[in-house]
């Protein structure tokens, strides 16, 4: 089969790969299940998927040297730096008992290589390139913190941000991340302003306007600024429907610090209604096995 051939064909079996890649996503939230047979049917649905990356990247190996490379080859290396990249950093995060149980069925994590792969797909020009420059973010900034994997890398995070910053200003999901990246250095002041222009960039998805009030409500917390911590939190709990009871629980912690004993009798009415809540919140959050951490500290130092 001719070299060019055989690279366009497989270049389809990567889009199908990418297209099951998703549902890596879906297998590790199955892993969680008491029930093992789920979670062995969620590995096995996407082991097609890895497989075919898998034989992907021996095709790419082999044909490094080759001189043919057109543009139709490195959109193939860009989907199987992507693919491999994102499997390996993905499975390289989940417990250990969990690894060997999916390397068992055929799976392996290896975090060096998912990001070199993805540090390789971020530096070229392909399709693919700004989704893994995406998915590197979301390590350095959420997932490395919130799994304690390691320190956030945020030099890389910056380089790798600055070029979309320059192409897309207005970009929303880029301005999210720029913002991120200051509020993990200490920019508070800096990252607020930044937030602001990321919800004003785009009306169509709330849901990024959810996680700008989200990072806005801690920001303005580490400040001390409760008045401003409580708005967001009051804003977030009446339009998201996420972690209601971690929101409920902030919106009432907020007001009760930010009211000084000064102030208005009506005001001071509001909060204590609201504080009032804080007892039926400690009853229900005490039950509960999925409160979020923070919020657990709070009850037990509070409750």
């Amino acid at each position: 089969m001719p070299h060019r051939v055989r690279i366009q064909c497989r270049l389809e079996e990567a889009s199908d790969g990418e297209e099951e890649l998703d549902q890596l996503l879906k297998s590790i939230n199955e892993s969680q299940d008491e029930n093992m047979i789920n979670f062995i049917k969620g590995g096995l649905k996407i082991r097609t998927s890895y497989q075919i990356y898998k034989e992907c990247h021996q095709v790419l190996q082999m044909t490094q040297d080759s001189k043919n490379k057109n543009e139709i080859y490195h959109q193939f290396e860009g989907g199987v730096q992507l693919g491999i990249g994102a499997f390996n950093l993905m499975l390289s995060l989940l417990p250990g008992r969990i690894l060997r149980l999916l390397e068992f069925i055929g799976f392996s994590g290896n975090r060096e290589l998912g990001l070199q792969q993805l540090r390789e797909g971020a530096s070229g020009a392909t399709l693919r390139a700004i989704l893994c420059t995406f998915t590197l973010l979301l390590y350095h900034t959420y997932v490395s913190l919130i799994l304690g994997t390691g320190e956030a890398n945020l030099l890389e995070a910056e380089t790798l941000l600055q070029p979309y910053l320059q192409k897309f200003p207005k970009g929303a999901i880029i301005l999210f991340y720029d913002a991120r990246i200051d509020i993990l250095k200490g920019n508070f002041e800096k990252a607020q302003v930044t937030f602001q222009e990321c919800i004003k960039a785009q009306q169509e998805w709330k849901q990024i306007h959810h996680l700008c009030y989200w990072e806005l409500m801690w920001c303005y917390s580490f400040q001390q600024n409760w008045l401003q911590a409580y708005q967001y939190a009051d804003l977030l709990c009446k339009e998201s429907r996420w972690s209601k009871k971690a929101l409920q629980l902030h919106v009432p912690v907020t007001a009760t610090v930010w009211v000084p004993p000064q102030s208005p009798p009506q005001k001071r009415s509001s909060t204590m209604e609201l504080s009032r809540h804080e007892d039926t919140l400690c009853l229900i959050s005490s039950r509960s096995s999925h409160e979020p951490t923070s919020a657990k500290c709070w009850l037990k130092s509070n409750c």
